[in-house]
């Protein structure tokens, strides 16, 4: 484990602490996004922590900084990723960071706390509660099962799909979604968004379990095989 991925490994696994607290739930907007206390507490506490000990990196994170735009030495901070599922009692959510130097993500951490799963990754590899990832490629269509973006459910009911509905999930955590896929339970995701926090820590985890990356204008997919990565681009072909 590279210092740096230690490092965020230590401040995120405090962060998860501040979840047992009380929280009030906000809207954010008309479309029905919300946010929650924690969601800022979290933020606050990982700002604090990263500008102490790495001050020369700038920070963009989902509630204070989301304008902010990629530099070549900053951190990306999701403090809850699937607020929704949190604020319900869902426990499929995550605190998820990267870490890009030179230009590059050199290391990303994703917590599950109420699922006990705790993965991050860097030039080392990929890892699960300590064990390592590695993808091995599944191309039976019959076998695949997949997770897409809210806001693209309608394409995957099309006439004439190559995988049907029954190969979908839907698990509204972007951070879940990754982070399964780098451990091979699904086949592939697909985000319809360009918000850097939510997909840049997981893509990087699926690229050093040894998975399938794409990046693409309101599109960023990871798979276990080629083939995965290639009915996305079907589907989003299509629903254009």
């Amino acid at each position: 484990m590279q210092k740096i991925t230690k490092y965020l490994c230590g401040i995120v696994q405090q962060a998860a602490k501040i979840t047992n607290q009380t929280f009030k739930v906000y809207s954010k907007d008309e479309f029905g996004d919300i946010v929650t206390d924690i969601d800022k507490a979290i933020e606050t506490f990982l700002i604090d922590k990263l500008e102490h000990k790495y001050p020369e990196y700038d920070i963009v994170s989902e509630e204070f900084n989301p304008d902010r735009t990629l530099t070549s030495h900053c951190f990306v901070i999701d403090p809850i990723d699937g607020s929704m599922n949190f604020a319900g009692g869902i426990p499929l959510w995550g605190i998820q960071i990267a870490a890009i130097e030179n230009g590059e993500v050199v290391a990303s951490v994703i917590y599950l706390p109420k699922v006990n799963e705790f993965y991050y990754a860097d030039c080392d590899g990929a890892y699960l509660n300590g064990t390592r990832l590695e993808i091995t490629p599944e191309i039976k269509y019959t076998k695949q099962v997949f997770a897409i973006s809210g806001n693209s459910l309608p394409v995957i009911f099309q006439k004439g799909s190559q995988i049907s509905h029954r190969n979908f999930r839907c698990i509204n955590s972007a951070s879940v979604a990754y982070a399964w896929v780098a451990a091979g339970r699904l086949n592939g995701y697909c985000l319809c968004s360009d918000k850097k926090w939510d997909y840049i820590p997981g893509m990087y985890l699926v690229k050093m379990a040894g998975g399938y990356t794409q990046d693409a204008s309101k599109h960023h997919a990871a798979a276990t095989n080629r083939e995965m990565l290639d009915y996305f681009d079907q589907l989003l072909s299509d629903k254009k």
